[in-house]
């Protein structure tokens, strides 16, 4: 791992003014941003070997995605996929 990444292995909870996800009894490992690991900011968030298939609802800008272990709800963001990889941008930074 790099010196900006954290292996979280029972729980994570990322939230800003517009969005929130949790990962719960699952690993994720997180990308940040700036000298503290999570308090500047987090620049990507990895998650893999979910189940099945999450449930993912876009609407007018709007990304929820839910999985077990993981729900995800995203203002002002797009979705990307690329076979069974889900991407997730934060196009409008909302302002905290």
């Amino acid at each position: 791992m790099g010196a900006s990444e954290v292996l979280h292995t029972r729980w994570l909870v990322l939230s800003n003014a517009g969005s929130r996800l949790e990962v719960l009894d699952r690993s994720a490992l997180s990308e940040g941003v700036g000298p503290h690991l999570l308090f500047n900011g987090v620049r990507r968030l990895t998650l893999t070997g979910l189940p099945g298939e999450p449930v993912v609802r876009e609407a007018e800008g709007a990304v929820v995605i839910e999985a077990a272990g993981f729900a995800g709800s995203f203002s002002g963001a797009r979705l990307e996929r690329d076979g069974t990889t889900l991407v997730v941008r934060l196009v409008a930074a909302p302002s905290d």
